[in-house]
């Protein structure tokens, strides 16, 4: 019994003594880690003491570029600079019909310049309890940082529209028209081609860790409208709504109607993003207006000429008043979405587009028209270049004085504008103060309300040939009637044929006839372009007529070589016809 309790006491001693080493073992394990983990943490304090928030940590790499330890600044200056760089990183898209080529630039992708500087800046700063360890395993294996791109969709798929060219097939987007049943949907269409939002997202994996060249693989596919058909409908619905019935407008005591055929001119849908809204074109509602109301206030007057012995006057013209006031518009817009259809306008100042500004760009300075030369006379033409002559006190003479003062003050607007006697003066009336007088008519002598008139066309021609302006318009009388130079003059009826100068100066051409009991002369004034002389002319028989070719040559006052043009007519030599 002894020896067996010596035995137990030893064996419970053993067992003990395991126990105690094991709890100092233990103890020794804690304090290891502990000492490990406070040196780490130690270590990396030390490191890291002044490592604030805008710097990047230790060992840091961006897409294998080392940047660790740089400051805001720094690191925003290599980030800029790879940003330029990757404008021409080269993109590979294999469609499995073959590879497309471009650029990240041309694609409409660039570097997220912002984001992939914070993304830097944030490498390595784990939690509190990891950031030892993390600096740790940075001797090892950098912190990476990933490069951020960024890219617009409409600018990646004008990218690929132009990259895909044909190819590519956009969406068309849902919509309304107007129709005899008033606004219908028109549902959108699908297109096809490569995908912008996974074209971006490939390139943005690749982008966070690899360096170009970036190499996708993507086919196209179908490409959906943003907006859905439902938009169209419910817009559809709404323009019936403001567009289905008139639209009364007031200024004042004048009122107009306008129905909805008009008021749908107005009404146009316009896509923003993935919605379709209904917008009031207001530019075309001021360009309406005034056609719906076009007799309210009073018109404003252009500026006009004056010529005096002091020389050429400008005479400013007045502004006046008209449809509509500013702000119209948005009132028509806001009354076309309310139940009141009628709404009430302003008066708006108006000023004539002819205005002193207008007049002072024409450059009208000085007599354009030449001089007549010595010899013009009632019984000797040729000489005559801007006058001719007639007896007195004849009815065609007051028929020449009423186109004369109908024509005076009129302006050829430059680089290329026409007068038109006719469109100028209108028909030959009573009503429009023209009296009954002698005149031809297919080769017959007869009396006509307006009759005498060719002679102040046959003068106006001649002003026009001498001063070197296009006389694209005219017919020689019939006969030669001896008062205007041969084969340098011409008639005019109405409506045909018609008497018309185009103006081919830079500068606007004012027209300024005046007349004696015995003459009538048009001037002409502008600044001095060229001059015209007749310088051949030659006749050949035909028939009971003979056709007559007058040349005219042009001096440019710029030094520009002379030009040459021929003015052809004929005159019957007996009977009405050739």
């Amino acid at each position: 019994m002894a020896d067996g309790g010596a035995d137990q006491r030893s064996s419970a001693d053993g067992a003990r003594g395991r126990r105690r080493r094991r709890r100092w073992l233990r103890w020794v394990a804690i304090v290891a880690a502990f000492l490990l983990v406070t040196g780490v943490a130690g270590a990396w304090a030390a490191d890291t003491k002044f490592v604030n928030s805008t710097q990047v940590m230790r060992n840091t790499e961006l897409v294998g570029r080392p940047v660790g330890g740089l400051g805001d600044n720094h690191l925003r200056g290599v980030v800029a600079e790879m940003a330029a760089e990757y404008e021409t990183a080269p993109v590979e898209i294999d469609t499995g019909d073959g590879t497309l080529e471009t650029t990240l630039g041309d694609l409409g992708v660039a570097v997220n310049q912002e984001a992939t500087v914070q993304a830097a800046l944030d490498a390595g700063r784990g939690s509190m309890l990891v950031r030892p360890f993390d600096w740790l395993h940075s001797f090892i294996d950098p912190h990476d940082a990933p490069l951020l791109l960024a890219g617009d969709d409409e600018a990646i798929t004008e990218g690929l529209q132009t990259l895909e060219g044909d190819a590519r097939v956009p969406p068309i987007e849902p919509t309304i028209e107007h129709t005899e049943v008033g606004f219908v949907p028109v549902p959108g269409q699908d297109g096809e081609g490569l995908p912008a939002d996974e074209v971006l997202r490939q390139i943005q994996d690749q982008a966070r860790n690899d360096e170009p060249p970036f190499t996708i693989s993507l086919e196209p596919e179908p490409l959906p409208p943003t907006i859905p058909d439902s938009e169209a409908e419910a817009l559809a619905e709404e323009a019936n709504q403001i567009t289905g019935a008139p639209l009364t407008v007031e200024i004042g005591l004048a009122a107009a109607e306008i129905g909805p055929e008009a008021l749908a001119n107005w009404v146009v849908p316009e896509a923003d993003g993935d919605e379709l809204n209904l917008v009031i074109d207001l530019e075309q509602v001021g360009a309406d207006l005034p056609e719906v109301l076009p007799d309210v206030g009073n018109p404003p007057t252009p500026a006009t000429f004056n010529v005096t012995g002091f020389g050429i006057e400008i005479v400013p013209g007045q502004d006046g008043t008209g449809c509509c006031a500013e702000g119209s518009e948005e009132l028509i817009a806001d009354a076309l979405h309310s139940p009141e259809r009628t709404v009430s306008l302003e008066l708006g100042p108006e000023s004539h587009p002819h205005d002193v500004e207008w007049a002072e760009s024409l450059q009208i300075t000085e007599e354009i028209s030449l001089p007549d030369e010595p010899g013009c006379s009632r019984s000797v033409s040729e000489p005559c270049r801007m006058t001719t002559h007639h007896a007195c006190c004849e009815t065609r003479v007051q028929n020449i004085h009423r186109i004369a003062d109908l024509v005076r003050g009129s302006v050829i607007e430059p680089n290329g504008g026409v007068f038109s006697l006719n469109d100028t003066v209108g028909e030959r009336t009573r009503e429009n103060g023209f009296a009954e007088a002698g005149a031809i008519e297919q080769g017959r002598h007869v009396t006509a309300v307006g009759g005498g008139v060719s002679q102040f066309a046959a003068t106006t021609f001649n002003a026009a040939f001498h001063a070197g302006l296009d006389i694209p318009s005219y017919q020689f009388h019939t006969e030669d009637l001896g008062r205007y130079p041969y084969g340098r003059e011409s008639t005019v009826s109405y409506p045909e044929p018609d008497f018309e100068i185009q103006n081919n100066t830079p500068y606007g051409v004012l027209i300024w006839p005046t007349y004696t009991d015995t003459t009538i002369t048009v001037h002409l004034y502008s600044t001095r372009f060229a001059t015209g002389a007749q310088t051949g002319q030659s006749s050949s028989p035909r028939g009971s007529c003979v056709d007559i070719t007058t040349q005219r040559t042009r001096t440019y006052v710029d030094g520009r070589p002379p030009e040459v043009d021929e003015f052809r007519g004929y005159y019957r030599l007996g009977g009405p016809t050739c």
